[in-house]
This record gives structure tokens, sequence and C-alpha cells, in this order.
């Protein structure tokens, strides 16, 4: 799937639901801007909403866009990256005070 999808440099990793994750924080590192970091599955980039958010700010800064394959998201479309901008008077969602 990912090869399908263009995907010129693959990270593999292996680990449970805790614990460090090397190959994505590898893949992470290694994008420039201008690319596309590709998963096959949300769950391969994240653990929770909070989790996914935090990916998503940190390769937004970096210039980078995301692809999740199998429920065809990706933040280089403009209405699919607008998802995932802050609120100003929310914290994932909710309103503060």
């Amino acid at each position: 799937m990912l090869l399908a999808a263009g995907v010129e440099k693959l990270f593999v990793e292996k680990t449970s639901a805790v614990g460090p994750r090397p190959g994505l924080e590898n893949a992470i590192e290694w994008s420039r801007e201008g690319d596309t970091l590709a998963v096959t599955d949300l769950s391969r980039i994240s653990r929770s909403v909070p989790n996914f958010c935090r990916i998503q700010a940190q390769l937004a800064q970096r210039g980078v866009e995301l692809r999740v394959l199998n429920i065809g998201m990706d933040t280089a479309k403009p209405s699919h990256g607008k998802y995932f901008e802050p609120h100003p008077d929310s914290t994932y969602g909710r309103r503060a005070g």
C-alpha cells in the first residue's frame, strides 16, 4: 500500500502500545519541508487524539504534510488540514474556562 502510494523511504516499527517510538521519531526527523509522511492507518502514527494533534503540529511546523491512506486524509488538501488547526478558545475541542 505504501509503495503504491509513491513512498520513497520506509520506516518499520515493532513496538508495544507503550514505550518509545524510534521508527516514528526517525521518520519525522528524516522528513524535510515539502515532504509528505504517509501512514497506512491512523493507529500507526498515534495512540490518542491529543498525541495525534501533537504529531500533526510537529509535522506542520517542519512543513511536512501527512497522508493517512486508509481514510483518505491528506493535509496537503486545504480542507483536510483545517480540521487540525486549534481553535483559539479551546484545548482539544473543549472550551476553556
